[in-house]
């Protein structure tokens, strides 16, 4: 998915002229994470295997430290005004909800939402135009992300379980 949206020809346009970089830094970021995620399952799964209790320690250790460090971690872009101006002015749009946006803090109106061509100011928020654009490329994104966050919990729960019937076998040969 991240590959579609990398690669996508109207994506690169819009992130180009846009400078939404952290878009594509973000979709690298998903890649990066996932392929680590399945070459910690894929240790997992060996460990799971061969009945390797120290496979299984070291996967449930990376797994432990990935579900810590990611857990509640977000990236807030807060955008600079040259970037609210090209996107209101490109994309046709105004304010994040609405012209209203500005008057309700008491700052004028600018420009950028404006139509250049018969300075009539645009009635649509950037937040729904831009949002309509990009919910069909990340909807997508978005869903398998979760899904895998779910996955990776559940993976967890799983580890632990056959460490334990691991250990207690080990035990039970013992005696």
């Amino acid at each position: 998915m991240c590959l579609w949206i990398r690669f996508d020809k109207d994506m690169d346009e819009y992130v180009n002229s846009l400078g939404l970089f952290f878009y594509w830094n973000s979709t690298s970021v998903v890649m990066m994470a996932s392929t680590l995620v399945m070459l910690n399952c894929f240790l997992g799964c060996c460990g799971s295997y061969f009945s390797n209790r120290p496979t299984i320690i070291v996967y449930m250790i990376f797994h432990g430290h990935h579900l810590h460090h990611a857990a509640g971690r977000g990236c807030l872009h807060a955008g600079q005004r040259r970037s609210v101006d090209i996107i209101q002015e490109y994309v046709g749009c105004c304010g994040g909800y609405s012209h209203n946006d500005y008057t309700d803090i008491h700052l004028p109106v600018p420009n950028t939402c404006r139509d250049q061509v018969t300075g009539n100011q645009y009635s649509d928020s950037c937040a729904e135009i831009f949002g309509q654009y990009l919910e069909v490329r990340t909807g997508w994104l978005a869903g398998l992300s979760l899904s895998l966050c779910f996955f990776q919990c559940f993976a967890m729960m799983i580890s632990v379980c056959m460490y334990m019937a691991l250990k207690e076998r080990d035990e039970d040969r013992r005696m």
